[in-house]
């Protein structure tokens, strides 16, 4: 994966998350910041990205451990999905080994 620029002034894609486009969108941010509130994420929980577009709800349907060269994960097909990416364990001091994966798939069109 390569690194996204916008990682320190939040989660970022560097297509630029842009609806309504068919397709997955992948996000990757800090553990220690902006993405630490996936440590409770379960199945079913409500994700949702704000954008210039409007904000749009996903429903989390899995969450997986992986090694930082498994990037298979990232491929969401052609449905409208959302896979946040960050380091993993979450309480891991220094440079994670891992990453934590997070699958969701768009439950509604713009929500405001």
């Amino acid at each position: 994966m390569r690194q996204v620029r916008r990682a320190r002034s939040g989660p970022g894609d560097e297509r630029r998350y842009r609806r309504p486009e068919p397709g997955s969108v992948t996000l990757a941010g800090h553990r220690e910041t902006y993405l630490r509130g996936l440590r409770n994420v379960k199945r079913d929980d409500e994700v949702i990205v704000t954008t210039p577009s409007g904000d749009f709800r996903h429903a989390v349907e899995w969450t997986q451990v992986v090694e930082p060269q498994d990037v298979h994960v990232l491929d969401g097909g052609h449905e409208r999905s959302l896979t946040l990416v960050t380091c993993f364990p979450f309480a891991y001091v220094g440079s994670a080994p891992l990453r934590f994966i997070v699958r969701a798939r768009e439950v509604a069109d713009r929500v405001r």
